[in-house]
């Protein structure tokens, strides 16, 4: 074992690996030969039992009668048939049971449904209110905004209104300033 330790360390740690692993998983009891089980949870499952009532006797009686052609009829030397025993009481109530607690479940997903049913609408109702806020808000700040652009623009009027009004206005000082210089020009030339 020595020399397989000096000569092949890696091989030897390995198979050392190996052997280990194997026997932790043996000795916490995983058994190799459990079959696959069925999963799930089958301690609520509902067992359905049919009860035979006389009423259905007489319609199976009847279908294998007409599937199987003419029969006898009672007046011939065939007894009736048996009436049937009627489950006992335990059967009856069990069943009885199980009916009750197959409506109570029914109901209780009816509610359920119910009640999910309400809380879409309501997130419907709230969804189309803040749609309708978004769209209000959207509408006052489309308002705001063209109301700015008129000013801006009665600004921009009041401006130019006034930059013609001065232009004209100093076009008027200029030529009134030139005709005074103009008349004293040729006040001087008269005198002179």
């Amino acid at each position: 074992m020595w020399q397989i330790w000096t000569q092949y360390p890696k091989a030897f740690l390995w198979s050392l690996l190996l052997h280990l692993t194997l026997a932790a998983v043996m000795f916490f009891g995983i058994d190799w030969l459990v079959r696959s089980q069925e999963l799930g949870a089958f301690e609520n499952m509902v067992q359905a039992q049919m009860t035979v009532t006389p009423d259905i006797e007489r319609r199976i009686e009847e279908l294998r009668a007409t599937a199987a052609g003419p029969q006898p009829t009672a007046t011939e030397s065939e007894p009736p048939p048996p009436p049937t025993p009627e489950p006992p009481q335990s059967e009856r109530t069990a069943d009885a049971n199980r009916e009750a607690a197959m409506a109570q479940a029914a109901e209780r997903a009816r509610q359920r449904q119910a009640e999910l049913e309400r809380q879409a609408e309501l997130e419907r109702q709230q969804q189309a209110e803040l749609e309708r806020q978004q769209q209000a808000e959207m509408e006052r700040q489309r308002q705001a905004e063209l109301e700015r652009q008129r000013e801006a623009e009665a600004e921009a009027r009041r401006r130019a209104e006034d930059e013609v009004r001065r232009k004209v206005a100093e076009e008027a000082a200029r030529r009134a300033a030139e005709e005074a210089r103009r008349r004293a020009e040729q006040e001087a030339r008269r005198q002179a």
